[in-house]
């Protein structure tokens, strides 16, 4: 697939992953702890839900690595992976202050380099995207434009 459309792709999953973190948001997610001493709410696994299918359909020969599914962790990563935070900021999340500081992130690595990447905050609906040969751009919403 060609990286701008990808891209585009890619931005819109985390988007639509982002509205199941915010369909949490708010609630009492009941965190649970992980081996790694970091929490995991229901939100995580929500967006990774969302997020991995979509991935697989767009390029299915592209390893994931995702921070919620440690089984994807391997001590070397192949020359091309998609790189995958499902929310990124949980302990930000789980103080539901409204700051929204909490993010959606998905990048495209190869041979050890960025290539793309999409960083949504969906508390503040603003989407940043770029792509190696693309440049980047941030989105915000229409009522700050």
């Amino acid at each position: 697939m060609e990286t701008s459309e990808l891209l585009k792709r890619i931005s819109e999953t985390a988007r639509t992953a982002g509205s199941v973190v915010m369909q949490v948001y708010g609630e009492d997610p009941k965190a649970c702890i992980k081996k790694d001493g970091s929490p995991v709410t229901r939100a995580d696994q929500n967006a990774e839900a969302i997020i991995l299918p979509d991935l697989h359909r767009f390029e299915p020969d592209i390893h994931v690595v995702s921070e919620e599914n440690a089984a994807s962790h391997r001590s070397s990563a192949p020359d091309r992976f998609f790189l995958v935070d499902p929310l990124d900021g949980t302990k930000e999340f789980l103080k539901n202050n409204g700051e929204g500081c909490f993010t959606v992130n998905i990048a495209l690595i190869e041979r050890g380099e960025p290539v793309l990447g999409v960083v949504y905050a969906p508390a503040l609906d603003r989407l940043f995207a770029g792509g190696k040969g693309l440049g980047a751009t941030e989105t915000m919403p229409t009522i700050w434009s």
